[in-house]
């Protein structure tokens, strides 16, 4: 790391929009990357009493934890504040103002999209089409009623069905 202090706050922001600005980002992008980090600022301003001159990953840890359980912002916007976050940090070691990364990618939070089901009959109808299955005295009978139980309750593809193993499932507690 270079032996020099970094600018005061709003030096530093201008010279992080000239960096995203360079890098071709959208101007929405780097109208939101700066609010973002800004709050940040105000966050440690308020936390410490000091704009931060370095991120550190305590702070950063910090940060997302008030975001979290402070502000109640949702998985997205605290991934959305994390980039910038990660932006920055990256800006700051081009400009040899620091030299390690403190924002992991193991710090986004996961986010879960609700798997639609293509099914739009009533729940009456999966039982009937089960049942007609169950009792057409077929040769796999029995297998094709558990396949398509799979398929129609638990929201796996056919490609995904099939290729379930034993160990897959958890068939005394009922869970996979």
């Amino acid at each position: 790391m270079r032996n020099t202090t970094a600018p005061a706050g709003s030096d530093l922001l201008e010279q992080f929009r000239s960096y995203m600005d360079d890098q071709s980002m959208s101007a929405e992008t780097i109208k939101s990357y700066l609010g973002n980090v800004s709050r940040y600022f105000k966050w440690c301003g308020e936390s410490f009493g000091l704009p931060p001159e370095n991120l550190y990953r305590t702070n950063v840890k910090d940060f997302k934890s008030y975001l979290q359980n402070i502000k109640r912002f949702g998985p997205s916007t605290i991934n959305y504040y994390l980039s910038a976050l990660s932006k920055f940090n990256e800006f700051l070691i081009e400009e040899e103002l620091q030299s390690d990364h403190v924002v992991s990618k193991n710090d986004y939070i996961s986010i879960q999209t609700p798997v639609t089901n293509p099914w739009d009959g009533e729940e009456k109808e999966v039982r009937a089409f089960l049942q007609q299955v169950l009792t057409s005295k077929g040769a796999f009978s029995v297998r094709d009623y558990a396949l398509f139980t799979v398929i129609a309750y638990a929201g796996l593809r056919n490609s995904e069905t099939v290729g379930l193993l034993d160990s897959d499932a958890d068939l005394v507690a009922g869970r996979s």
